[in-house]
């Protein structure tokens, strides 16, 4: 118990309050520096995300191994919507994500969201109450698309190689209601207009090849 970080004993235990006792945490259910079984979970990515009750969220937390319960300063302030930011994958595929945060719980399902504090303002938050459910029947889906595709570009993840199975699982959503042709990032009814971007700003040589250009 010991071995882990803080930030696992922390969900560990809060499942363990709610009487569930399954958890999947990705660094520990996959086996790290091994590629063959990172591609094999990544191609689940999917699935892990869509399957469980909900989806617990540290997205407070100073660093990875910080826990899921943050000292509440004695000055309270509100606490800022970005503080909500977490993966695309994670907020779209999830039925339900608990939000841990400063100083509240923020709840966002399907169908609602809601926060200890009741403040309205999170739930004008569009890119909050989006769900997969929201858009993916929608006229504009290539627009949305494209914003996750812009979120997926930025250097935020870990290894360039996380990117495309990173975006995989929202692909195969979609592609299990519409059926349309999926090509590495691209879709085939829309190929010509995904292919019309740009970069705004200085761009960077990623430090290894990651896929045919």
């Amino acid at each position: 118990w010991s071995d882990i970080s803080r930030t696992f004993q922390d969900a560990t235990s809060f499942i363990c309050r709610l009487s569930m006792w399954y958890i999947w945490i990705d660094s520990l259910c996959i086996i790290q520096n091994d590629l063959a079984d990172w591609r094999k979970e990544a191609a689940k990515m999917a699935d892990i995300y869509t399957s469980p009750y909900f989806t617990v969220a540290a997205v407070s937390a100073a660093h990875a191994g910080a826990g899921l319960y943050q000292e509440i300063p004695l000055e309270m302030r509100a606490c800022p919507t970005t503080d909500l930011g977490m993966a695309c994958q994670e907020r779209f595929l999830s039925k339900r994500v608990l939000f841990f945060l400063r100083g509240e719980l923020v709840w966002i399902c399907q169908s609602c969201i809601d926060n200890e504090s009741k403040s309205e303002s999170l739930g004008c938050h569009p890119n909050y109450r989006t769900t997969m459910n929201d858009w993916i029947y929608d006229t504009s889906i290539q627009f949305h698309w494209q914003e996750i595709v812009t979120e997926y570009t930025q250097p935020s993840l870990s290894f360039g190689k996380d990117k495309l199975p990173a975006i995989r699982g929202i692909a195969a959503r979609i592609y299990g209601y519409r059926e349309r042709p999926y090509l590495a990032g691209f879709w085939k009814d829309s190929l010509l207009s995904d292919l019309s971007w740009y970069v705004e700003n200085d761009g960077f040589r990623p430090f290894s090849n990651r896929a045919p250009t």
